[in-house]
Formats: structure tokens, C-alpha cells, sequence
């Protein structure tokens, strides 16, 4: 590893650290705002479902087909819910996974900077990665040098550790699997109204065009969520870091 003079060492350390900090406030904020944003928007269209079904049900003895027609109009609502949501919450995960490798990529400049220093082992970046267990293992072995490689193959190859965004991906992939229920249910109720004989041209109708939007969205939002979630950073194997620390 090149030695750098300490004085530079340490303006490089407060650079690459301040890089890192201006990610993570990005995470933070979006985490933030993603949150608030799903709120509002079932807060708005839930209203609107409760406003529509009390407007319809209302009337006196309602025949059976109306409703069928009813309540297909007033799901509507939810299905446009749960299909924003969704889009919404993948294209959360996408950008905050982008913005989670840029500063996984940050690691190794880190840490060469920090080992210049002369910074142990036991604290800074090594010690916050060494979280992990298998990375610990690996680091206590290792020289200066090939701690840096190290790190840096292990973010290349997207294994430097999830470090606390897996509870998000879990509860993402849980809420986008409930919306796909909603859309199961909207799919009957379309049918059903559907298959009423004095009903002309219904899908032609904005309201349930709306909810075929919604059924739409819920459907990005999964695969946009299968696609980046290969792109996420991992746990390392056993196997990652012998074929790493083992290549000559």
C-alpha cells in the first residue's frame, strides 16, 4: 500500500467521510418521505372510498346488481392505492439501493486512509464492517494491504453486508404482496360486473379504467422490485471471502 503523507491522509479521510455522510442523510430523508408519502396517499383515497360507498349505499333497498356495480366503483379507489403505493415504494428501494452501493463504494478509500493513519483495527470503517462475522474472521488475519482488497472485492461483487436495509426490503416485499391480493380481489369484481347483461360498454366507465390502472402498478412495482433486488448488497460466504483472500 503507498504511504501518504498524514496530513493529506487526513483531508482525504474528511473528504471521502463527508461523502459518505451526504449518502446516508439522502437514505434518511428518502426513508422519510417514502414513508409519508404511502401515508397520504391512502389517507386521500381511502377518504374517497369511504365518501363513494357512503353515497351508494345509501339509497333505499338497492337492487343486487347495483351493488355489484357499487362496490366494484368504491374498490376502485383502493386498487389506485395499492397500485401508486407499490410503484412508489419499488422506486424508493431502487434509488436508495443506487445510493447504498455508492457508498459501499467509498469503503476502501476509507479504509486506506484510516490504515495510513495508523486508526486500529477495532474502530473505523474495518470495525463497522467486522459487524459481520465472516469479515471479522477474514480481517484478523490479514495484512494492511489486503484488508483494502478485501473490501474491495467484496463490494464489487455486492457482499460487503446488508447493514440494516433488509427489514425495509421485507417489509416492502410483504406490503406489494398484500396490494397483489387487493388486485385479486378487483379482478373478481370486474368480472362480476362483467357479467351483468344490462350493463353496455362498463369498461369504457373512467372510474373502473382507473382500477385496471391500479391492478397495472401493482404489477410494476413487484417486478421493479425483483429486478434491483439482485443489485442489493448481501451478507458475504464463507466461500466469498476464501476465493477472495485465497487468489493469488
Amino acid at each position: 500500500m503507498a504511504q501518504i503523507n498524514l496530513d493529506t491522509a487526513g483531508k482525504m479521510l474528511n473528504i471521502v467521510e463527508s461523502r459518505r455522510q451526504h449518502r446516508a442523510n439522502i437514505i434518511v430523508a428518502l426513508n422519510g418521505l417514502a414513508i409519508t408519502l404511502i401515508v397520504a396517499i391512502w389517507v386521500f383515497f381511502l377518504k374517497g372510498f369511504v365518501d363513494y360507498s357512503s353515497l351508494n349505499f345509501s339509497t333505499n333497498s338497492p337492487s343486487s346488481n347495483d351493488m355489484i356495480i357499487n362496490q366494484g366503483f368504491a374498490f376502485s379507489y383502493v386498487v389506485l392505492a395499492a397500485g401508486i403505493s407499490s410503484t412508489v415504494l419499488a422506486l424508493w428501494r431502487w434509488y436508495v439501493k443506487d445510493l447504498d452501493y455508492g457508498i459501499s463504494r467509498i469503503y476502501p478509500e476509507i479504509a486506506m486512509f484510516e490504515l495510513n493513519l495508523g486508526i486500529p483495527s477495532n474502530t473505523g470503517i474495518i470495525n463497522e464492517l467486522s459487524a459481520n462475522a465472516k469479515i471479522k474472521n477474514a480481517m484478523e488475519k490479514l495484512f494492511k494491504e489486503e484488508k483494502i482488497e478485501l473490501i474491495k472485492k467484496l463490494v464489487d461483487i455486492k457482499r460487503i453486508g446488508r447493514r440494516g436495509h433488509l427489514t425495509f426490503e421485507i417489509g416492502v416485499f410483504v406490503l406489494i404482496g398484500a396490494f397483489i391480493i387487493i388486485a385479486g380481489i378487483n379482478v373478481y369484481n370486474l368480472n362480476r360486473i362483467d357479467k351483468l347483461p344490462q350493463l353496455i360498454d362498463i369498461e369504457s366507465n373512467p372510474i373502473l379504467a382507473l382500477s385496471w390502472i391500479g391492478n397495472i402498478l401493482i404489477l410494476v412495482g413487484l417486478v421493479i422490485q425483483f429486478f434491483t433486488f439482485r443489485f442489493y448488497q448481501r451478507n458475504p460466504t464463507k466461500e466469498d471471502i476464501k476465493n477472495i483472500t485465497e487468489r493469488k
